[in-house]
């Protein structure tokens, strides 16, 4: 998949023969979120006048090493939706890369910050990425509207729905510590109070 360098990076592939060609306008337009904010990547730190070394500090428990399984509540909720949903990965999970503390920082800040650009940045290294074998790009399931844009013929294709969940029981396994946690029941069924009245009424 060639990068092509202008103004802004894009992507370009074939798929089924249809040439596609993917921009941040095209992902904003296919996902229906905005094209606006700061467009920062790596090496963002400056531009926002902040540190790493100020944001391990910020973030991380107390006299805890500085790892994803140390970090604050707030901050570790955020970085599991980063690594599943927002900078999709395998591997460990451990890491806190710059771009996750990038999104991080402008989620508890509320600061404005590109997606589109985001995306995109992330997708083109994965294509350049020297580690893999074999290079795929992350957020299949978010491509489709835009191979159906481009007229992709898709109705052939079999898809797999796999997605996270976040739930109490979900934020509860993350070991977070503040007590406006919610707290998962310890039944995975939660029955409803108009429930156990006709429960009540069939006993008697």
């Amino acid at each position: 998949m060639p990068v092509k360098e202008k103004k802004k990076k894009v992507l370009v592939s074939s798929v089924k023969g249809v040439k596609v060609t993917i921009t941040q306008e095209s992902l904003s337009k296919a996902l229906n979120i905005p094209n606006k904010g700061n467009q920062l990547y790596n090496s963002w730190f400056d531009s926002v006048k902040v540190t790493r070394d100020q944001l391990v500090l910020e973030f991380t428990k107390p006299e805890h090493d500085f790892n994803s399984t140390n970090l604050k509540d707030i901050p570790k909720i955020f970085h599991n939706m980063i690594r599943h949903t927002i900078l999709p990965r395998c591997g460990s999970f451990e890491a806190v890369t710059d771009i996750d503390f990038c999104i991080i920082y402008h989620l508890i800040n509320k600061i404005p910050l590109n997606l589109c650009y985001i995306m995109i940045q992330y997708m083109i290294d994965q294509c350049y990425s020297i580690k893999q074998k074999v290079v795929g790009l992350p957020y299949g399931m978010h491509l489709t509207p835009i191979f159906r844009a481009a007229k992709v013929d898709l109705d052939k294709e079999k898809g797999k729905a796999t997605f996270m969940r976040f739930t109490a029981k979900t934020i509860s396994q993350l070991r977070t510590t503040s007590t406006n946690m919610p707290i998962p029941l310890k039944s995975e069924s939660v029955k409803r109070p108009a429930d156990k009245e006709v429960q009540k009424t069939t006993k008697k």
